[in-house]
């Protein structure tokens, strides 16, 4: 089963599917799109680390570009089955520099990527916990989708 079909499974089992609020909605919409500009970060990733013979993180760059694309997905399809009415944005593609590409700029790029989308994770999580049951389930299957982990980088060194 894959990741998107295991939320999926977790999210229809989980939720009592409650009319979502205007301001929710707006909410959650805003995040898809942050997890489609993500992902098309990671796609455009994946093709420079490729171009510059660095295969494992290319590999690993798609998979998290499938990871963001399943949570937009997931996103859109909770927003549906609660009532709310889609409206898609422009998705911001990524704007670099062709000579600012090197295994470092992927590097800095890729850990602000997920720095990025923790943060807005965390943070939905954080507002979610006292507004409702469903989207606090659905923030809880994002997590376990995407599996965003944030971790103090001081323990690293």
């Amino acid at each position: 089963m894959s990741n998107m079909e295991r939320a999926e499974t977790l999210n229809h089992s989980t939720q009592t599917f409650k009319e979502i609020d205007e301001e929710s909605r707006l909410d959650l919409l805003t995040l898809g799109n942050m997890f489609l500009h993500a992902s098309y970060w990671y796609l455009a990733l994946s093709v420079n680390a490729k171009a510059l013979n660095l295969p494992g993180f290319a590999w690993t760059l798609i998979e998290n570009e499938k990871k963001c694309r399943d949570a937009a997905l997931l996103i859109m399809t909770f927003v549906k089955d609660h009532g709310g009415i889609l409206e898609f944005a422009d998705v911001a593609r990524p704007k670099y520099d062709e000579g600012e590409i090197s295994p470092e700029f992927i590097c800095k790029r890729w850990d602000d990527i997920e720095d990025w989308l923790t943060n807005k994770i965390t943070q939905a999580s954080d507002e979610y916990k006292t507004k409702s049951e469903d989207l606090e389930g659905l923030i809880n299957d994002l997590v376990s989708l995407v599996k965003i982990q944030r971790w103090d980088r001081k323990d690293d060194k």
